[in-house]
């Protein structure tokens, strides 16, 4: 399980295309040195591993010479280059709309950043270079080294809530990502006023399945309303479908649900077998029957070409699931 941060600053994520857990080191001040422990929220210089990053608002300055592996630099505000900054193949530096990473301007021979030893942002680029673009080992070579970001959508596979004792458990998965800033997880007690409760840091960039998790130790009501906020990188957002769970609920249950002549069923755990939808009507007479080959998280029947009515629904798959609920079509 990929750790969780509390939810206290619009972060990026990393454009490998496996989530990772990173501590994230932010800059503390609105204007420092790299080299001062005191401009980082950590306490420390950024490390091996790190998601770095300069919020809105805040400036610091590499001045002195460093070298990193595996090193996230996200940047909001302004990164002045003085010095170099060494980064491996697996190291991505991002820049968000509004922010920027500029040459200090003494020597700009000595004012570089470079991954896997090609050259990003030298005496050859542009003094200033704005947001949103980013540099990895799959862009150019300075004074090309950065691209532009053009955002594309994420494409949500599952979203499940399961209650687990003490503790409510959240895993969703995407099937792609680009240009991804952040999952922000929401939460509500009257469906209505949703509160962000934590921040995941993910894949940024995939074109393969990529899992996350979260653990809710806070579960003092009788129900709780879950949804997930994906954000681009430009500041473009979408949300997952809402996941509902009551303190008596069942893990194994699923929600099942009709909007016009439509029923929708969503499973609170995964189901790798093939599972069975009968819409029955109040006599015990079998209206509509499917069979749904691919593991889903949802599954829907729709355009339904029934009489208005009261009709039961019965999900089972070969894993003992039975779940059933009435609805108005």
């Amino acid at each position: 399980m990929k750790q969780i941060y509390t939810f206290f600053i619009l972060s990026f994520l990393s454009l490998s295309a496996v989530a990772q857990t990173r501590p994230i080191d932010v800059v503390s001040t609105w204007y420092g040195n790299w080299s001062q422990k005191s401009s980082w929220t950590l306490g420390r210089l950024p490390i091996d591993g790190d998601s770095i990053v300069v919020p809105a608002g805040k400036s610091i300055v590499l001045d002195e010479d460093y070298s990193h592996k595996n090193l996230v630099v996200n940047v909001l505000g302004n990164l002045t280059i003085k010095k170099k900054l060494s980064l491996d193949k697996t190291s991505t530096v991002k820049i968000g709309y509004g922010g920027q990473i500029s040459a200090f301007g003494a020597n700009r021979k000595d004012e570089t950043i470079e991954l896997n030893s090609v050259a990003k942002f030298d005496e050859k680029s542009i003094a200033t270079i704005n947001g949103a673009a980013f540099a990895n080992t799959g862009t150019g070579v300075s004074p090309n080294g950065f691209s532009i970001n053009s955002a594309l959508p994420v494409t949500f596979k599952s979203f499940f809530a399961v209650k687990n004792k003490n503790t409510v458990v959240l895993n969703w998965s995407t099937a792609q990502e680009f240009n991804n800033n952040n999952f922000e997880i929401q939460k509500n007690y009257n469906g209505s006023n949703w509160t962000v409760v934590a921040l995941e840091m993910g894949a940024g960039s995939s074109t393969s399945e990529t899992n996350y998790s979260y653990t809710d130790k806070e579960i003092n009501a009788q129900v709780i309303y879950y949804r997930i906020r994906q954000v681009d990188l430009d500041g473009k957002s979408e949300y997952s479908i809402v996941k509902t769970i009551r303190s008596n609920e069942s893990t194994t249950s699923a929600k099942i649900y009709a909007y016009g002549k439509n029923v929708n069923i969503e499973f609170n755990t995964a189901t790798n077998s093939v599972v069975n939808v009968r819409l029955v009507s109040l006599n015990g007479q079998v209206m509509l029957q499917k069979c749904f080959q691919q593991s889903s998280y949802k599954v829907s029947l729709d355009n339904i070409n029934l009489n208005t009515g009261i009709y039961l629904v019965q999900v089972s798959d070969a894993s003992n699931r039975n779940d059933s609920a009435m609805v108005i079509l």
